[in-house]
């Protein structure tokens, strides 16, 4: 097996994501009770992307323009939206920026995807090595 292939397998799957994972046409957003640490519960919102707070960072997204936008027109658009750029992540190209205004993640997301210059843009998924059973 050739070393980068595991490395390459990851980076796809972080980038895919787990929207394909959520049922098409199931009523989502759906709330749900789960437990906090402190065992009391916390009411969480499960939308298309999974749970903000569990499944992604909340206020983050991760965004890639496509390869002829120039710097000016990625900061246009971040600053319509009230995004701030948190890093760049130069060997997938990709922004990570955190949402400086009142907009969701999905607001946000759905905005991005109207610009014609932004190849993608999706949340900033947490990923876990591995989980306990049941999650």
């Amino acid at each position: 097996m050739n070393p980068f292939t595991i490395p390459i397998f990851l980076v796809a799957f972080v980038l895919l994501g787990t929207s394909c994972s959520s049922p098409p046409g199931k009523g989502y957003p759906v709330s749900q009770e789960r437990p906090g640490l402190s065992g009391k519960t916390k009411k969480t919102t499960r939308d298309d992307f999974g749970v903000e707070g569990r499944d992604y960072k909340a206020g983050e997204v991760l965004v890639k323009f496509k390869p002829h936008v120039a710097d000016k027109r990625r900061k246009e658009i971040a600053g319509s939206l009230g995004l701030e750029t948190v890093r760049f992540i130069s060997r997938l190209d990709v922004y990570l920026m955190k949402i400086r205004g009142g907009l969701t993640v999905r607001e946000v997301i759905e905005r991005l995807q109207r610009f014609g210059e932004v190849e993608y843009a999706e949340p900033n998924y947490v990923r876990k090595a591995s989980q306990p059973k049941g999650e």
